[in-house]
């Protein structure tokens, strides 16, 4: 789903927590991410730190599928979704979590920052 009056990327329970669960492996630990409605990542450090670490070189990969069965990859950087925040000089990162148990955050919403 695509909606201008959402953020970044939301994205629902399951999927959320397993995106949650790779970010903190990458940056070692750093990552918070709150696992309530409209929860996002924050970082530790500034966005420019992580560079080093190779996490603005990850992205998602959405596939669209057609009814022959033959599919075309979207693949979106995470940095899309990524900003500085000046208190206290950290990197957040929105992707959001749904609660799966609302029948409109099952699916995946791309948002403003997409665009």
């Amino acid at each position: 789903m695509f909606a201008m009056n959402f953020r970044g990327l939301g994205l629902p329970t399951a999927s959320y927590e397993r995106f949650s669960n790779l970010l903190a492996v990458v940056t070692r630990g750093e990552a918070t991410c709150l696992r309530s409605i409209g929860g996002y990542c924050v970082l530790a450090n500034t966005c420019d730190y992580y560079q080093s670490l190779g996490l603005w070189n990850m992205d998602f990969k959405i596939l669209f599928t057609s009814a022959s069965g033959s599919g075309t990859y979207l693949r979106v950087p995470l940095a899309t979704f990524a900003s500085n925040t000046a208190e206290p000089n950290s990197c957040v990162i929105y992707v959001e979590y749904l609660e799966d148990s609302f029948v409109d955050s099952r699916q995946v919403i791309f948002g403003g920052m997409f665009f």
